[in-house]
């Protein structure tokens, strides 16, 4: 047991795994798209976002079949790909509503706006 693991640190190649990493946090940004673009009922976005996304999937499980080690950067970039991806479409939107603030809105509009960009909530 402890050779076969031994046996994978040694077949793992550090560059395949800063590019399964890179690959999979491009296609969690890029799901967490897709899955945006499904609700808008945008079809060609969806679908334009999809095939990329499975061109990519492609890499990572080519790859991760022949070392199960290379599952670690898999998990790692799926993750923070979702992170940011969601991370920018919530500061995208809060950068709207400060923008939509009326005059007429009430005086407290504008720091909720931005306690929300902050990532506060009340």
């Amino acid at each position: 047991m402890l050779d076969s693991v031994m046996a994978k640190w040694a077949a793992f190649d550090p560059l395949i795994g800063v590019g399964i990493f890179v690959a999979y946090m491009l296609i969690d940004a890029l799901y967490a798209r897709w899955t945006f673009e499904i609700t808008r009922l945008d079809e060609y976005r969806a679908a334009t976002t999809g095939a990329i996304m499975h061109i990519l999937l492609a890499f990572g499980v080519l790859n991760y079949t022949g070392n199960y080690l290379y599952v670690v950067p898999l998990v790692l970039g799926s993750a923070i790909g979702t992170f940011f991806y969601v991370r920018a479409e919530r500061l995208r939107v809060a950068k709207i509503s400060l923008k939509t603030v009326s005059p007429m809105s009430p005086p407290h509009a504008p720091k909720d706006a931005l306690r929300s960009l902050l990532g506060f909530e009340r």
